[in-house]
């Protein structure tokens, strides 16, 4: 590499000359599933400033120069074509991309930058990157598309103003969706699909992947997930048990309520708690991803990683047992079910801490007997959400789709079982202030 070239920014590349040398992330990579002209590798570079290109290594120089495009790693890359990119599925707003040539070099640089290099973009004008929580996930299809099969799921994304946009995902995208399809329905998932192409079906606009070359990620580790997280939720209201029991209308709400029994009729990995508060009883549902927060531990870690069916369910393991007594404010979906039939077990979104000060204790990180670690936050603030990951798979039970109904029938998930409940002794307010300062002075 020669000494005297500048480095440029991937806005200034041309096509009128090959000597060009940037410094770059490599943020994907893909093989293209629809090429006549042998395997071949796409990249997407970008650079300090955010600026992004697309790239395209060609056969011949997948072992030199492909290899050495490894994704979150920076390079320089000196040498290259400069073209058009046209317009069809370009993933980049740069008009321009550059090839690989003979004389193309890649190095290692030693810039170290951890961002991901994000262009979102409202609902209404949608470029490239786009994210939302998902909602009204579709039934897997399989279409047969000029004589070959292909699967397809659509749903909705909703951003943080409720504006949503429609969505169709095709091939391996549209299987990965189906596996977040039940934790999509229960609780709150933040999808985020990048390099994505923009369309209209029917007259509506929609969004899909552009073949291979898109990216699809769950919950990322970026502020715009816990923005959406919690803008849905923290703008309802606080209801009591009673006026949750006879609501009328479809939505979210906040219940504070004292858990006062565990009941063993289902299975694990869901968790069914007896609540109440000062004016009525219910119940509420919480899958893994919600509760194992709430108990410091997984329902698989629970069972020893066994899915058997357990031969005395009412054994339960001291990390429930303990939560028995406590007050949280819990974040309730009312579905139609609840409305129209009666239902009176509601799914919970999110749960806070209330009043459980062994819980939230700002001076202690680990104080559960269980010796599950704890959050160490204020008493009243967020304690759980559904885990966060990235990843492309985060439900540690999959199992087949199910309505609210078959979640109550006892028949349909496991045997029906005896109700077991902990009985809890009552304590007034003096008696509760007593047992926090008791634990505060330890």
């Amino acid at each position: 590499m020669s000494s005297k070239k500048k480095c440029v920014y991937l806005d200034e590349v041309k096509p009128w000359k090959w000597t060009w040398l940037i410094n770059v992330k490599v943020l994907h990579t893909w093989k293209p599933s629809f090429t006549g002209f042998g395997e071949s590798m796409e990249i997407i570079f970008a650079d300090k400033k955010g600026f992004k290109i697309q790239a395209k290594c060609k056969n011949n120089y997948m072992k030199s120069l492909g290899d050495e495009c490894i994704v979150g790693e920076w390079k320089t890359v000196e040498n290259f074509q400069v073209s058009p990119a046209g317009k069809t599925f370009r993933p980049t707003n740069n008009i321009h991309k550059i090839t690989f040539i003979k004389q193309t070099i890649i190095k290692t640089s030693d810039v170290e930058n951890d961002d991901m290099f994000l262009a979102l973009a409202s609902f209404d004008s949608v470029l490239a990157d786009i994210i939302g929580q998902t909602i009204d996930v579709s039934e897997l299809q399989t279409l047969n598309c000029v004589g070959k099969e292909r699967k397809k799921i659509e749903f909705n994304l909703r951003d943080i103003n409720d504006q949503r946009i429609a969505c169709c995902l095709w091939g391996k995208f549209a299987e990965v969706m189906d596996s977040h399809r039940e934790e999509a329905q229960f609780g709150v998932v933040v999808c985020l699909l990048r390099f994505a192409k923009l369309g209209s079906f029917r007259g509506k606009i929609q969004v899909s992947n552009a073949y291979d070359s898109s990216k699809l990620i769950f919950d990322p580790n970026i502020k715009e997930v816990e923005e959406l997280k919690e803008i849905h939720l923290d703008q309802t209201e606080d209801i009591t048990v009673s006026e949750l029991l006879n609501s009328t209308q479809i939505g979210k709400c906040k219940v504070v309520a004292t858990i006062y029994a565990i009941d063993t009729n289902y299975a694990w990995f869901k968790l069914h708690l007896k609540v109440k508060d000062d004016t009525a009883e219910t119940k509420l549902l919480l899958l893994d991803w919600i509760a194992s927060p709430l108990l410091g531990v997984k329902a698989e870690k629970i069972l020893d990683g066994s899915l058997e069916e357990l031969e005395d369910p009412e054994m339960l393991p001291l990390c429930i047992i303990d939560i028995v007594g406590k007050t949280f404010k819990f974040g309730v979906d009312v579905v139609k079910d609840n409305i129209s039939k009666g239902y009176e077990i509601y799914k919970v979104l999110k749960v806070w801490s209330v009043y459980n000060t062994l819980m939230v204790d700002s001076q202690s990180d680990a104080i559960t007997e269980t010796g599950a670690s704890t959050h160490s936050v204020s008493e009243g603030s967020l304690l759980t959400y559904s885990d966060e990951s990235s990843g492309l798979a985060k439900t540690p039970s999959k199992r087949s789709q199910y309505e609210l109904g078959d979640l109550i029938d006892t028949n349909s998930t496991s045997k029906t079982r005896p109700t077991k409940s902990i009985k809890v002794e009552k304590k007034n307010n003096e008696e509760l202030s007593l047992k926090k300062s008791d634990y505060r002075n330890k």
